[in-house]
Formats: structure tokens, sequence, C-alpha cells
């Protein structure tokens, strides 16, 4: 491997430039993609989690309401009172699909929030 000296370096200019047409839905597509695999990448910082590793995860509070086919402001209370199991570090928060519904399966005398 060559080793580039200072001159060189300082005398080497590349300048690109483009332009990329994209429409709102389909940025957000893509950013919402690009987040998510970085939030999978650190899921392994967050720690294992109990159920299958192979298991889907969520990343939000909507794709949770989703989920559970419920409104945000009740899957926010789910997970507020300890019915939604969850793990998180500093403001990144991931669901563990597998881990909710076992927790649903354990709850005596309460009605599930999945709908069949």
């Amino acid at each position: 491997m060559n080793k580039w000296s200072k001159n060189q370096i300082n005398n080497l200019k590349l300048e690109v430039m483009f332009t990329i047409q994209i429409d709102e839905i389909r940025l957000a597509e893509v950013v919402r993609q690009a987040v998510k695999q970085q939030m999978e990448c650190r899921s392994d910082e967050v720690g294992p989690f109990e159920g299958d590793k192979k298991g889907s995860f969520l990343y939000s509070l909507k794709e949770l309401a989703d989920f559970l086919h419920c409104s945000t402001p009740t899957a926010q209370r789910m997970k507020n009172e300890g019915r939604i199991p969850y793990k998180q570090t500093g403001r990144k928060v991931i669901y563990d699909t597998d881990e909710i519904l076992r927790s649903m399966e354990h709850v005596p005398g309460k009605k599930s929030h999945l709908r069949k």
C-alpha cells in the first residue's frame, strides 16, 4: 500500500456534485429503514432479550400500537404500567414481539389486546 505524502494529499481535490430527486414519502421510508438498521445493530449493546434473537423487534410506540391493534395512548399506558416488556438505552426503546406475546399470555383475568 502506497503512503501518500502530505503534499500529494493537499494537491488532491475531488469534487462530486449530483442532484437526487425523491418525494417525501420515499425519503421518509429510506430514513426509517436506515434508522431501523442502526437500531438493529445497536440492539446488541442493549443486551440480549430472553426470547429468540431471530424474533422481530419494534422500534417505536406507533409500531407497538399497530402490533397490539390499539391506540398509541393505550400502548403507552400499557408500557408505563409494566405490562409491555422492553429494553431501553438512553432514549432508544426496543420491544421484542416474542416477549410481548409471552407477557400477554400470562395476565390472568385480563382480556388480551391482541386481536386474532
